[in-house]
């Protein structure tokens, strides 16, 4: 599903967009848009990536020891058809404590929201179908 960029506009109310290849290297073009502000837009590049296990992307304001953002979602077992979802997002750099509170609240909501929209989106997905009972065909 994290890696499925083509369907995040279904989905996801945060990370609306995310254009290229999940692979490592790979540069990005991702949109995000929280519910209170303008559409924000990155080119981060994955830095880290493992096939149903990670997927890291960094971006950087001119250097990246000036602004850097970091998105890490990663994903591990917890028992039988049970996957624990992580998600790390922050920002470092030396201009990293001058970021406005609202930009950084912000992030915080559209991150929430998209884990929740997320949990919603995989318990769908992972509901058993069952045939119709032909009585009520």
């Amino acid at each position: 599903m994290l890696t499925d960029f083509g369907r995040y506009p279904a989905w996801n109310p945060f990370v609306v967009s995310v254009d290229g290849a999940a692979a490592l290297g790979a540069r990005l073009a991702v949109r995000l848009q929280p519910w209170e502000g303008r559409l924000w837009r990155s080119r981060p590049r994955v830095v880290r990536f493992s096939e149903e296990r990670e997927l890291c992307w960094r971006s950087w304001l001119v250097l990246p020891w000036l602004l850097d953002r970091r998105h890490c979602f990663h994903l591990q077992p917890d028992g039988p058809g049970r996957t624990r979802f992580l998600l790390r997002a922050e920002f470092r750099g030396l201009l990293s404590p001058l970021l406005p509170s609202a930009r950084v609240e912000a992030t915080e909501r559209g991150l929430d929201g998209m884990n929740e929209a997320l949990k919603e989106r995989a318990e769908r997905e992972q509901r058993p179908r069952r045939d119709p009972d032909p009585a009520m065909l």
